[in-house]
């Protein structure tokens, strides 16, 4: 008897540590789990690729967000567990196309495929090449395009600006080159739409070169634009002439050992955006003083001709009334009735209504001579006794 108690002793004892030896790891922490397989007897939830803000160019498409929460979202590490309508999709979008600072970000695609040290800036196109796949691998949507959508120089350009970011070291020092390399030729294989087909690209980067809207994804635009202005997308990008122009370097051909200090990078700096500026109101300033001096000449001009037209004219009716005043035999300031002419007028210093003298003097009329010799005015006195 005690010999069986001590049997089963032992026997509990041995089996108590090899479960403990069999589980060395239990306090690790459990990897991450991975997303469940799609369930193909679901039907797919597809929703208007236009009702959407980030994917609006896709006209006529459709997403399937189902699709996305299973398939597309687990594949690329992409944030889409809680897309269930057209809104959530937005969000989930735009949190992926945000760039976010290294210091906060979370568990994303970036830090999955070996990039702690990258957000996202630089790859050009993202959001074009997101939509268009999301929108060609919703197959089961009716009415989907049974082909690819994105413009094949804005997929290459994709691509290319994609594969030079995770093959950056310095932001992606344990970059998973080869899983990255496998994706890529994956969408490849479907993504691009056909010669003879029309293509698509999102609105929100169809006038930055395929660069982003942050101000760091506008200095990288600035900066491509000014190594690569021979590229279409390059005259249309919406950034001031200075930022496009190739600054001048100054300074001797001997190389700099050291390099510059702050103060100095800000001054050269200032004075070429001071040069910049001088330029731009040098040419405003030339080109409205000359404007200024043409409608200064036109106007100069115009009251010349009135004034001389105009006394062309004066001297055509003067010499008009001139000719009129010779041809008749009225006196031009006449009145036409002798009794309302006034004094100064030639009615004034018309004959005196005797127009002739007596036969025989008379008293009145010696008085009259005898007055006029004295110095009388004629005017002051009536003759009488006619």
């Amino acid at each position: 008897m005690v010999q069986s108690l001590f049997k089963l002793a032992v026997t509990g004892a041995l089996a108590f540590a090899v479960v403990n030896a069999q589980d060395p790891a239990s306090s690790a922490v459990a990897p991450k789990p991975t997303a469940a397989p799609a369930n193909p007897s679901a039907g797919p939830e597809c929703v208007p690729a236009a009702d959407s803000s980030m994917c609006s160019a896709f006209v006529g498409q459709s997403i399937d967000l189902r699709m996305a929460r299973e398939e597309a979202g687990p594949r690329w590490q992409w944030d889409l567990q809680s897309v269930v309508n057209i809104g959530s999709l937005d969000r989930a979008l735009t949190s992926m196309m945000m760039p976010e600072t290294t210091a906060n970000k979370t568990d994303d695609m970036y830090n999955y495929f070996g990039c702690p040290n990258w957000e996202g800036s630089g790859w050009r196109y993202r959001l074009t090449s997101i939509c268009g796949y999301l929108v060609t691998q919703s197959s089961k949507c009716p009415g989907n395009a049974n082909q690819g959508m994105v413009c094949p120089a804005v997929w290459n350009a994709s691509l290319t600006s994609g594969v030079a970011q995770f093959r950056n070291v310095t932001q992606c020092p344990a970059a998973k080159t080869t899983t990255v390399t496998t994706l890529f030729e994956f969408v490849n294989s479907f993504i691009v739409a056909p010669a003879d087909q029309p293509c698509y690209t999102a609105d929100l980067e169809l006038n930055n070169c395929g660069f982003g809207n942050t101000p760091q994804e506008k200095d990288l635009a600035a900066t491509f634009c000014k190594s690569n202005q021979a590229e279409p997308c390059c005259r249309d990008l919406n950034l001031p002439l200075s930022q496009l122009r190739p600054k001048q370097q100054a300074g001797s051909s001997t190389s700099i050992t050291s390099p510059p200090t702050s103060t100095a990078s800000a001054s050269a700096e200032g004075a070429s955006v001071s040069t910049d500026k001088a330029s731009g109101v040098s040419v405003g300033l030339i080109a409205g003083i000359a404007a200024g001096g043409l409608v200064l000449a036109l106007a100069v001009i115009i009251t010349a001709f009135v004034c001389v037209r105009r006394r062309r004219q004066e001297r055509e009716l003067w010499q008009a009334h001139t000719k009129l005043v010779q041809k008749t035999n009225t006196p031009v300031f006449a009145s036409p009735d002798p009794r309302a002419s006034p004094t100064g007028s030639p009615r004034h210093y018309a004959p005196s209504p005797a127009e002739f003298a007596p036969a025989h003097p008379s008293p009145s009329y010696q008085q009259q001579q005898h007055h006029q010799h004295q110095g009388y005015n004629n005017d002051r006195y009536t003759p009488q006794g006619y």
